[in-house]
């Protein structure tokens, strides 16, 4: 019976610490994901960029384009 009752405190110990863990692996993977969306979204916005000034002349930092 003592055996039965030590195996389950450390099966619900490692349940605790599994469950623990999932939250803090799924914070880093989030995280993570929303750099790299974040990243990609910024180098596709300087191709964007370097594409209109290359091939329409056309200069996005100009303030008299804007009027």
């Amino acid at each position: 019976m003592k055996a039965h009752r030590s195996l389950t405190l450390l099966a619900t110990l490692c349940v605790g610490l599994l469950l623990g863990g999932c939250r803090s692996t799924w914070d880093f993977w989030k995280d993570n994901a929303a750099g790299v969306v974040k990243s990609q979204r910024r180098n596709a916005h300087h191709i964007h960029r370097s594409l209109d000034r290359h091939f329409l002349n056309y200069d996005w930092d100009d303030p008299y384009l804007d009027e």
